[in-house]
C-alpha cells in the first residue's frame, strides 16, 4: 500500500506544479520597416486570447503569464499595415522573442463636401436700447422734462460733471450715445456739449 501511495503523491504534486507555475513570457520590439526606428504605442496581440500588450518609447513589449503552446501574434498601429506572424512558440522556462517590422500606409478617408449658404450680417457688438415716450417723461419725478436728466437715473448711466448733463453709458464718452427723437438723429441733445 505504501509502495503505491508513494507513486500517485509525486504524480499529484507534478501535476500541481504545472498547473500552479505561472506563464510564460512573448516579448520583442515593433520598428518601422523604411527607418528602422521604435515604434511607441502599437498594440501586440495574441490571436485567439484576451493576452497582449502595448510597445513603449523603445518599441518594446512584454507579454507575460502566456500558456504554453503555439500562437498568432497580430500588430496594429495607426498610420502602419497590421501584420500577422504565425507559428509563435511559448515555451516552458524560456522567452520567446518576435521581432516584426511594420510597413507605413497611407490613411485614407471619405470626401468632405463644403457647401456655402447665405451670408448672415455679423454684429460687431451688442448694443443696448432704451425708448421712452411722453408719458413716461411727464411722470418722472427726477426728470422734470429733461430726458438726460432722466437717463442719468438709469442703471450704468453717469453724468460727465456736476455742471453738465451729458451721459456717459457704461465707461463710455458722451459721444458714443445716439439720440433719436420721431426716427429723427439728434446730434446734439445738449445746448452746450462739451
Amino acid at each position: 500500500m505504501k509502495k503505491i501511495l508513494i507513486p500517485l503523491l509525486i504524480l499529484v504534486l507534478s501535476v500541481q506544479s504545472i498547473l500552479a507555475a505561472p506563464g510564460e513570457i512573448i516579448e520583442g520590439t515593433i520598428v518601422d520597416r523604411d527607418t528602422q526606428q521604435p515604434l511607441p504605442g502599437a498594440n501586440v496581440m495574441l490571436d485567439g486570447t484576451n493576452l497582449g500588450a502595448a510597445t513603449d518609447m523603445g518599441g518594446k513589449f512584454t507579454i507575460q503569464n502566456v500558456p504554453a503552446g503555439s500562437y498568432s501574434v497580430k500588430v496594429h498601429m495607426i498610420g502602419y499595415k497590421s501584420q500577422a506572424r504565425a507559428n509563435i512558440h511559448s515555451l516552458l522556462n524560456r522567452a520567446t522573442v518576435v521581432n516584426i517590422a511594420l510597413e507605413p500606409t497611407i490613411l485614407t478617408g471619405t470626401d468632405v463636401v463644403v457647401t456655402a449658404g447665405y451670408f448672415e450680417r455679423v454684429k460687431d457688438a451688442a448694443t443696448s436700447v432704451r425708448s421712452v415716450d411722453y408719458e413716461e417723461i411727464r411722470s418722472d419725478p427726477v426728470g422734470a422734462y429733461d430726458i438726460l436728466s432722466m437717463m442719468q437715473s438709469l442703471p450704468s448711466v453717469v453724468s460727465g460733471a456736476d455742471q453738465s448733463n451729458e451721459i456717459i453709458v457704461r465707461g463710455g464718452s458722451p459721444g458714443e450715445n445716439l439720440f433719436v427723437m420721431d426716427h429723427l438723429d439728434i446730434p446734439y441733445p445738449v445746448h452746450y456739449p462739451e
